[in-house]
């Protein structure tokens, strides 16, 4: 999946963007968190760390099959939400 999807994560030291190619949204918890897994850092940290995949790619270049939970139940919210105001 990482490869077919490079996204932009946010890095959870300097908070730096960096496109990573592996599907490190897997191993979130939620949107606010950051991965399990480690990565290397390119762009400002240069160590080992902790990333939060960018919402945005994710909603325009993953198909919905491969989202995690947290990003459906998120994404049917925000959709659930504009609906109400929508019709107010």
């Amino acid at each position: 999946l990482g490869r077919k999807y490079c996204l932009r994560y946010e890095c959870d030291k300097c908070h730096n963007y960096q496109n990573i190619g592996y599907p490190l949204w897997l191993s979130q918890r939620s949107a606010d968190e950051y991965s399990g897994s480690s990565w290397a850092c390119h762009v400002g940290c240069y160590t080992y760390t902790h990333w939060r995949v960018n919402l945005d790619d994710m909603r325009d270049e993953v198909p919905m099959k491969h989202w995690p939970s947290w990003l459906v139940l998120l994404y049917s919210n925000e959709q659930e939400n504009e609906y109400v105001e929508v019709s107010a």
